[in-house]
């Protein structure tokens, strides 16, 4: 099959949308002919890959979707004995179709997973556990800009949810510094 063509004025998104789910169907037919077990989720899939290719990506300017922020006390790594006493840890939780999808840098690896359905006040949940929480819009263009390279640098939390959130603050190295710069954009 062959991969979607992108015009000078196309969106690479929509495209690659429009690809994987010509290629789920492609691949549901096939399962099905086989008389696969695994073609009623094929086909399940290609269903979902078809709608979600069909929602146009938000405009420049416009939040691609919401996060929180969650700051915790708690660390597990060396440095966190420098660090501020309530923000030796950050993670980030985006809102997915669905439910809400936790987006963590822990000891060097991703760890991304879902904490709860969208109707759960998460902002409420967290403050519960006595955790600081901010509530930001991720820019639309924060994960897809090729134009600039991001900087080297050392991969922590921080960078992780930084890169994330699509900010490009050089000084903002530790998770105080990120509620900072957050809370300060939030003021405007």
């Amino acid at each position: 099959m062959p991969l979607p063509t992108i015009d000078g004025n196309g969106d690479k998104r929509t495209a690659l949308a429009e690809g994987y789910a010509a290629w789920t169907a492609r691949l549901a037919e096939v399962l099905a002919a086989e008389g696969s077990s695994w073609a009623k989720e094929a086909a399940e899939r290609a269903a979902v890959a078809a709608t979600e290719a069909q929602v146009a990506p938000p405009a420049r300017g416009q939040a691609a979707g919401r996060a929180v922020v969650v700051f915790s006390s708690t660390g597990e790594h060396w440095i966190h004995s420098w660090l501020h006493p309530q923000f030796k840890h950050v993670a980030v939780v985006v809102a997915g179709d669905r439910s809400w999808i936790a987006v963590d840098w822990r000891l060097g690896w991703p760890v991304v997973g879902v904490v709860a359905d969208l109707e759960v006040d998460l902002v409420q949940r967290y403050e519960d556990a006595k955790h600081t929480v901010l509530t930001v819009d991720i820019p639309h263009d924060a994960r897809h800009s090729e134009s600039r390279p991001w900087p080297i640098g050392l991969l922590t939390c921080v960078t992780f949810a930084k890169r994330f959130l699509g900010i490009r603050a050089p000084f903002v190295v530790t998770p105080w510094s990120l509620y900072r710069y957050l809370a300060r954009a939030r003021r405007g």
